[in-house]
This record gives C-alpha cells, structure tokens and sequence, in this order.
C-alpha cells in the first residue's frame, strides 16, 4: 500500500507514520508534503497514491483546494481538530473521517475500511475480467481477408476474392487461385474453416474447401452424393459426402 500523508504538523504526521507501521507493516509512506501547493506538485509529478490521507486546515489553504486543483481517484482518510467539515469530507466519497488527537483504534477502523474497499475493488475487477472472457469467447472469430503466401523466396499477398479453393494434397495444404496458382499454406484444412467466410466457402469434404462462385454445376451420384463441377481445371473429381449434401444444398440456395 502507496501512502501520501498531507499534514503541516511535523508532530502529528510522525505520529500518524508511526501508527501506520504499527497497524500495517506493508504501508509504504510515499511523501508528507505540508501544503497545497506541494501536495499539487506532489501530484503532478508522481500521480494518485493508493491512500491519501489530508489534513483540512493547511498553511495555504484546504485539502479540498487540492481536490479542486488535483481530482484524485483514490481513497481519502481525512484528518482534522474539527468535525465542521465532516459533511464535505464525505461528499467527497472519503473513506473516514478522524479527528485530533489521533486515536490508534479510529485509525485501525479506518484502515480496515481501505482494506475492505481494496477487496470489494479486487472482486469487481475480477468479475469484469471474467466478463471480458465470456464476451470475447461469445464473438466470432475474425474471418480471413487475405493470405501472405510464398514460392521460393518470394513472398506475396492473395486477397480472399482471388481465391478459388483450398486443399490437402499429400499431407499438405495448399490455397488455388482463379488463375490456377498453387501456394503452399501452414494453414489446416480445420483451421482454415473455421476462419472463412461461411457464405462464400463451404467445406466441401476432408480434402476441399471451395469458393461459391467457381461451382459451374452439380450432378448427383449414387449413395446421395454430389458432383461438382467447377470453373477451371482440378484433379479428379470433386465430390461432396453424403453428410455434407444437405448442408452443400442449403449453402447452394435450395
């Protein structure tokens, strides 16, 4: 815990860093300024401590001068001979309010009221993490629009609109384009799938996944499969399972 102490009486402010020791040996005193105008300084250059405890009545003016000058977003602990400022101070969302002469056991309710608004703080936190996640996971994946692919020692970038068709041969992917260019891609076939967009590829079998608008006609064969026919030159013949037809029927516009 990062503590800024604002207090212009030397006596009080030992006192007060004594009983921090004391009652939180993790505490670490970052600065004790003794005004408004070093207490500003202070916060201009070092920004927002984790505690900040202020004194009203400074040399110069009051700690809400310093609140006016400087919005803080951390917990305050005010210190003050006077209760005249307690409403302020708690407009203010201050953790506590306490009053002179210091008193070990007001200053030890105070400090576990940081401790429970550190942990309230943490559990949101980790909720708003946890959300994060689930609506990360919730959205789609981001689907492909290019693909850097190389021959040699070339390399060079395919839009998605070049290209014709996806396939595994011998264990190996590889992405065609409307011209009929052959790259090798370390993309799976899986991979792949799942990055396209499913309006314009389908998954035609293990082998083949295939662009909508190269499929120049389909024909059916025997056990309920389909042929399709394609626009430009391909080995063998490219055929949809029988798993996949209803599927390649819808996706076609049937």
């Amino acid at each position: 815990m990062n503590v800024l102490i604002v207090e212009d009486e030397p006596l009080l402010s030992r006192r007060l860093q004594a009983l921090l020791a004391e009652l939180e040996p993790g505490a670490r005193v970052l600065g004790s300024p003794i005004s408004v105008q070093q207490t500003v300084e202070w916060l201009e250059q070092h920004g927002t401590p984790d505690l900040l405890f202020l004194d009203i009545e400074l040399s110069d003016g009051r700690a809400f001068d310093i609140l006016e000058r400087y919005p803080v977003d951390c917990p305050l602990i005010f210190v003050t001979a006077y209760d005249e400022f307690a409403v302020r101070a708690f407009r203010l969302n201050s953790l506590d309010y306490l009053l002179k002469p210091l008193r070990k056991e007001e200053l030890a309710a105070a400090l576990e009221k940081y401790r429970q608004w550190q942990r309230s703080r943490e559990a949101v936190e980790a909720l708003q993490d946890k959300l994060d996640s689930l609506l990360h996971s919730l959205q789609p994946p981001a689907l492909r629009t290019r693909f850097l692919v190389r021959r040699g020692q070339k390399m060079r970038s395919v839009d998605i609109t070049d290209v014709a068709y996806f396939m595994v041969h011998n264990s190996l992917q590889y992405l065609v384009t409307r011209g009929n260019q052959r790259f090798l891609i370390d993309r799976s076939i899986d991979e792949l799938e799942a990055e396209l967009d499913p309006k314009r590829f389908f998954r035609a079998n293990r082998q083949v996944i295939l662009a909508h608008d190269i499929i120049a006609g389909v024909l059916p064969e025997t056990h309920s499969k389909l042929r399709v026919e394609i626009t430009m030159p391909f080995d063998g013949e490219l055929m949809i399972s029988r798993g996949r037809a209803r599927d390649f029927r819808e996706w076609m516009g049937e």
